[in-house]
């Protein structure tokens, strides 16, 4: 579980990902210029998707070109100031998603932008708009979590696209439902966390599945 880095403080070396069926990489990344090579080094390594967020969508949007560099079907969760840096800032809605439909085409990823309700831009070029999740999930961690649930699905052979929709939907309607049990304006990452067992089965009762 633990891959331990030559250097004491940050991340400088790219670990082989030949073991591994799921790969997120980016919260507590830092932009360290010897992060920042060790990251291409591993876009340049990477033969299978990853899930990038956070300071790897940051180095991303110091080194543009290196974008072309993220793998097929990858996932950028992204909230609205990493989408700033990746491709400009916008004017209203209308203009953030024509450009998060452009880049998950031109990529061949599926890009998340987090918020209140969270969309996806597909490869294809269709976007999925959410209908759960609220402002109270704006706080510090709450999109490592989503990191982390994308992983998890990927990791138990979701295929991408599934797994990129259910993980939205998993995250946000775990904030909803922390919702019910406190205000929104206390609400942390470990709380979203908390209630991910009652999510999946919330899914399941709308399904119909046993």
């Amino acid at each position: 579980m633990v891959l331990v880095d030559q250097h004491q403080e940050i991340f400088t070396a790219s670990p082989s990902l030949a073991p591994y069926q799921a790969i997120g990489i980016g919260p507590g990344l830092g932009t360290n210029w010897l992060t920042c090579k060790a990251l291409r080094e591993l876009l340049e390594g990477a033969d299978k998707p990853l899930v990038l967020d956070a300071d790897a969508l940051n180095i991303l949007g110091l080194h543009p070109d290196w974008q072309t560099q993220v793998p097929q079907d990858s996932k950028l969760a992204q909230h609205t100031k990493e989408f700033e840096r990746l491709l400009g800032k916008t004017n209203h809605s209308f203009e953030r998603w024509e450009l998060l439909r452009e880049q998950a085409q031109r990529l061949g990823c599926y890009v998340i932008l987090k918020g209140g309700n969270s969309i996806l831009a597909c490869p294809n070029g269709n976007l999925y708009f959410t209908s759960v999740g609220n402002p109270g999930m704006g706080t510090a961690g709450s999109g490592d979590t989503l990191t982390g649930i994308l992983c998890g699905l990927m990791a138990q052979g979701y295929p991408a696209k599934k797994s990129a929709i259910l993980g939205i939907c998993l995250h946000g309607l775990a904030g909803d439902l922390a919702c019910e049990q406190q205000d929104m304006e206390g609400l942390i990452a470990e709380d979203i966390i908390n209630n991910l067992g009652r999510a999946f089965s919330r899914l399941r009762q709308l399904r119909g599945a046993p």
